[in-house]
């Protein structure tokens, strides 16, 4: 009986929790200091690249610091990036999420960072009329 309980158990556990998603997003993006939020335009000796996009009265955003990156995204030159975020799931409610890539380039891998960065952010800044946006 106990060898099916925990064999039950450790279905769940597969079939429920640490599910990924991949969401992707046109964004529009910024390098360092400008952009909808306030921060430094640096950190750590790397450039602060913004990606943001506006969801129901809301602005989604996420703020990355890496030279690498910033310079990436300048010789691109274009107005919006194609972005892909993993979204980490338990019961089908979201629990963290990763900027997987920027047009292409790898950000992480699951949670391994993949490119070399200093301490990020990211957020929603709501509008008057938000109604709760940023879902993935």
């Amino acid at each position: 009986m106990s060898c099916v309980l925990l064999a039950a158990g450790f279905g769940v556990d597969r079939v429920f929790t640490n599910q990924i998603k991949v969401h992707s997003y046109e964004m529009q993006w910024t390098t360092g200091g400008g952009g909808p939020i306030d921060g430094p335009s640096q950190k750590g000796g790397e450039r602060r690249v913004v990606i943001y996009r506006h969801d129901s009265g809301a602005v989604c955003y996420d703020a990355i610091y890496s030279t690498e990156l910033a310079e990436y995204v300048r010789n691109l030159d274009k107005p919006r990036l194609h972005v892909e975020y993993e979204g980490f799931y338990d019961f089908g409610k979201e629990r963290g999420y990763n900027v997987r890539s920027i047009e292409g380039k790898l950000i992480t891998k699951g949670a391994h960072p993949v490119l070399h960065t200093a301490d990020g952010e990211g957020g929603v800044l709501e509008g008057l009329d938000s109604r709760g946006g940023c879902e993935r």
